[in-house]
């Protein structure tokens, strides 16, 4: 299949909204056609008349790319690209928007999940839950050692991209609540909130941070 060439002048990346719908579309077709087996990149390069390298990019939403290749993975899942589904982005601005999503992700010590293999129907499940059905909280329970940490971590990363604020926290060795109230209203309020400035009890620090999550 010939591959469709992008312009020079690639300005264009995908609004929460946007990456959301190719995500959301993406899903139901594995769901559809693949019984939940994942889409490899090259499967979906091939759908879509793009290269592996350009449709990382894009699932990613890392770098700028032409809208002219935003159109083609969009109609490739049977999608219609909208104004607000991209934004135009001048290099500048583009770096920016880079360290800003950067400032709102705090992995914190989660674990290494780069070599990964099986749990594709769990995996397709749970984001279903989180991102189609947005189920505000979900459960992994089993026997210790069967991978639920390694489950839920894989997960935080393949749908980091349709949340605002993602932020890992492990409660393996009970920090303090009183700690983890502070830390986490510092995540949430960009730094904003000095360690002075935070509420001297636990009601008042929960509080705070439900008003963030508002």
């Amino acid at each position: 299949m010939n591959r469709h060439k992008p312009k020079r002048n690639r300005g264009v990346i995908l609004t929460p909204e946007g990456w959301q719908k190719l995500q959301q579309a993406k899903l139901e077709g594995e769901i559809r056609e693949k019984s939940g087996s994942k889409y490899t990149l090259e499967e979906i390069s091939e759908r879509a008349g793009l290269t592996s390298n350009t449709v990382a990019k894009i699932l990613t939403n890392q770098e700028r790319v032409d809208k002219r290749t935003l159109v083609y993975l969009f109609m490739a899942f049977n999608l219609e690209l909208n104004p607000q589904d991209y934004l135009k982005l001048n290099p500048d601005l583009a770096r920016l928007s880079a360290l800003e999503f950067r400032k709102r992700v705090d992995w914190g010590e989660m674990v290494d999940v780069s070599v990964f293999y099986g749990r594709i129907n769990e995996l397709t499940l749970l984001e279903q839950w989180l991102i189609k059905e947005r189920c505000r909280v979900v459960a992994l329970l089993g026997m210790g050692g069967i991978g639920k940490t390694t489950l839920a971590a894989k997960l935080a990363q393949k749908v980091q991209g349709c949340f605002e604020y993602v932020i890992w926290r492990s409660l393996y060795n009970a920090p303090p609540l009183f700690d983890l109230l502070a830390n986490l209203i510092q995540f949430f309020s960009n730094e904003q909130v000095l360690e002075t400035d935070l509420p001297k009890n636990v009601n008042g620090r929960i509080s705070q941070l439900i008003e963030y999550l508002q």
